[in-house]
């Protein structure tokens, strides 16, 4: 679809950008961006390595900090879709350092945790 096609471009375009040492959006796009853009695109489960890598850093994408917890919630929906348990607990005590009350991931661990008593069923 075109909406695909334009996922794909954005992808080659931050591709791009990272491979530039010369500039700090560069730098940006290398150490976060290009990582959670692919991640997003995919729409697939995330590996606990890929979440501690990209997690960490979203403060370097700048904006709001409702920006960066978009950027998180989008994390911990890829981390509760992975069959392991690894990730969303990862995802789970890295939300729970920053915020104080995180109701957003206490969804995500009870659907996590509905899942798999259906599948035990």
């Amino acid at each position: 679809t075109g909406e695909r096609a334009s996922a794909d471009r954005l992808i080659e375009d931050l591709a791009a950008l990272a491979n530039d040492r010369t500039n700090a959006q560069g730098d940006v796009a290398r150490d976060v961006g290009l990582e959670l853009a692919q991640l997003m695109v995919a729409n697939k489960p995330a590996d606990a390595a890929g979440l501690a890598r990209i997690a960490p850093r979203l403060a370097q994408l700048g904006g709001s900090n409702a920006q960066r917890d978009l950027f998180m919630r989008i994390l911990l929906v890829a981390a509760a879709e992975n069959p392991s348990d690894t990730a969303l607990c990862y995802m789970t005590r890295l939300r729970s350092a920053r915020r104080h009350e995180d109701r957003f991931a206490s969804r995500m661990a009870a659907t996590r945790m509905r899942a798999l008593t259906r599948g035990a069923a």
